[in-house]
């Protein structure tokens, strides 16, 4: 006769609400770890409960995932000690002699692969427990972007530096019409683009005098009539530049600039 155990209403009884997350990466944070026994040869091993607290990016995670379970051996010559020396260097453990139980309650990133439960149902595993990325990393990142907005604002002022795909980011940015051929060297592209880009026109002062105005009007003619730099393309005035032994890179004016410099130091 079977036994009568009895039990009340389960209908009210809701699911936990957890779901299986998807393979990737994230922030795990663990919850328990505890020395057991291996069942298949009766080793010392570790087993380790993790909860998923952030995505890769460290953001923090929408959706409320299921625990997830690590074990790895305690014994260095096991046929699977790769898992403990992961388990070791993700949380900057000792390499000997060390205290597993120190990892509670600390983070590292987890990589989840696909597996499945015993009714064929998708559960992923932990495949393997690496380090966060350490704040120095973070630093670096921040500066790198840093200097990549100061390359930029660089490669505004001047084509010299640029290479060939950012001269062609370059002029797709400014909307220059420039034809970039496979024939074109990159010194013929930085020409067609200064050729291509609009002529600055310099901003009056309103606040100074007249008469000073009148006076650089004067100068600006004197200038030009010393000299036709404005009317040289810029491969011309590179070139002219190269015969006197001075720096060609720069845009037009600045190659104006300099050999004007250069004229008054040493008059042609």
């Amino acid at each position: 006769m079977a036994k009568v155990i009895k039990y009340g209403d389960t209908s009210k009884i809701e699911d936990s609400g957890f779901k299986q997350a998807p393979v990737g990466l994230y922030h795990a944070k663990v919850e328990t770890i505890e020395q057991k026994q291996s069942k298949n040869n009766n080793e010392p091993m570790v087993e380790v409960v993790f909860r998923l607290t952030k995505d890769a990016n460290g953001k923090k995670l929408k959706e409320s995932y299921g625990q997830l379970w690590y074990y790895a051996p305690l014994d260095p010559e096991a046929s699977w000690a790769r898992r403990l020396k992961d388990l070791i260097t993700a949380f900057g453990l000792k390499s000997r002699n060390g205290n597993l139980g120190l990892i509670e309650g600390k983070e590292a990133l987890v990589r989840l692969r696909e597996d499945t439960d015993l009714n064929g149902d998708y559960r992923p595993t932990i495949g393997k427990v690496m380090a966060l990325p350490s704040t120095e990393e973070e630093e670096d990142e921040d500066t790198e972007e840093e200097e990549e907005e100061e390359e930029e604002e660089e490669s505004e002022n001047g084509l010299a530096d640029l290479t060939r795909t950012q001269l062609k980011q370059l002029i797709k940015d400014e909307e220059l019409e420039v034809t970039v051929r496979k024939s074109m060297s990159d010194d013929d592209i930085r020409e067609a683009i200064e050729e291509a880009r609009p002529v600055d026109e310099e901003e009056e002062d309103e606040e100074e005098p007249e008469e000073e105005d009148d006076e650089e009007e004067e100068e600006d003619e004197e200038e030009a009539a010393q000299d036709n730099y404005d009317s040289m393309t810029p491969k011309a005035l590179r070139q002219e530049l190269k015969d006197r032994e001075l720096p060609t890179n720069g845009a037009k004016s600045v190659l104006v600039a300099r050999l004007r410099t250069d004229d008054v130091e040493e008059p042609v």
